[in-house]
């Protein structure tokens, strides 16, 4: 074989490797329903055991090329890190009851806390999966969480909103170039132009929509704050489903693994179905349906994931991590923040 013809099957572009999830429904609903009683009954001790018990299972059941990753955090580390929530917010409030002045304090202090809690959450949950035994690592600076998770978010009511955009550009990449896989380090692409064409996307549907609510409620006076919320409640759901499969699609699209590209092709409409279907599911049968939502969920956004590879994918070389406790992902949690892509 001539070295022109190895350089040209080098250079030839390899099949996507497609990721899947394999779990069911009643698979993770015994898992669910059996934590709920276990926290119930321990006055919520399991919590820490009943959250390693369900990510394992996700986690497992996400593949890609028929292998699933691995969860392999300790409920140790997550009960420190609740307890130490639990100390935060609980002298908070008494704080706040006997000695209100201090109140500022803790304020100030959470703002001050934030850049560090995202970097512990993101650096806890890489640090603590892992695929074909080649852990995922994550290393940002605190100046640079402060700027995409304090500073900025504080100029969006200043801007009415015009700031989201920008906002969430600065995040996803900071999330995506401080992480690593193994040794090998991810790389991002995507502009700030980019974000906002996705929301300029979605004010024809809010345009649409809104204009849609208006004239039947104004038919229909005597319903119009029940027709508000009926037809609100879906439209609402739409213009989520148009920002979040943009979103994903972008940021996958335009994240690299060394060579290595991905391909993300969420279509909103599908997207729409899926979260509307899953909330009449859960709404209906009080909550027992939310592992079947889960699992819908995790199913087809899997299904529309594919890595790209460019060679080899066994040339990734793992990398020593340190051991990261749990403070920063469970507060984040306590506080209701996602901090992943």
């Amino acid at each position: 074989m001539t070295e022109a013809t190895e350089e040209t099957l080098a250079a030839a572009p390899m099949e996507p490797v497609r990721f899947r999830f394999g779990g069911n429904g009643g698979e993770l609903f015994r898992i669910w329903i059996a934590n709920l009683f276990l926290t119930i009954v321990t006055l919520g001790i399991y919590s820490a055991w009943a959250k390693v018990r369900t990510n394992r299972y996700l986690w497992a059941n996400t593949q890609l090329g028929n292998v699933g990753f691995a969860y392999l955090a300790k409920p140790i580390a997550i009960m420190k890190g609740r307890l130490l929530v639990m100390g935060f917010f609980g002298s908070y409030a008494l704080s706040s009851l006997y000695v209100p002045q201090l109140e500022i304090v803790f304020v100030l202090l959470m703002f001050g806390l934030m850049p560090w809690v995202v970097i512990l959450s993101l650096a806890f949950r890489a640090r603590n999966t892992a695929y074909r035994n080649i852990r995922f690592n994550f290393r940002g600076g605190y100046g640079e969480a402060l700027g995409a998770y304090v500073l900025r978010p504080m100029l969006i009511p200043f801007t009415l909103g015009f700031a989201v955009p920008w906002v969430l550009q600065k995040q996803k990449q900071f999330i995506v170039e401080h992480s690593r896989f193994g040794t090998s380090p991810f790389g991002f692409g995507a502009e700030v132009t980019d974000f906002y064409l996705i929301y300029a996307r979605a004010v024809v549907p809010l345009l649409l929509g809104g204009l849609s609510i208006f004239i039947v409620s104004t038919l229909l006076a005597d319903s119009r704050v029940v027709v508000a919320g009926v037809l609100g409640a879906p439209l609402y759901l739409y213009l989520f489903a148009c920002v979040s499969a943009g979103t994903s699609n972008l940021v996958f699209n335009q994240t690299s693994l060394g060579n290595h590209r991905f391909r993300s092709d969420l279509q909103a409409s599908e997207l729409f179905v899926l979260y509307l279907t899953n909330a009449l599911g859960i709404l209906l049968t009080l909550g027992i349906f939310i592992p079947w939502a889960k699992v819908r969920m995790a199913r087809y956004r899997m299904e529309r994931l594919a890595l790209l590879p460019a060679g080899d994918l066994s040339e990734f070389v793992a990398a020593q991590v340190d051991e990261v406790e749990g403070f920063g992902a469970e507060f984040g949690d306590a506080v209701g923040f996602d901090f992943g892509l």
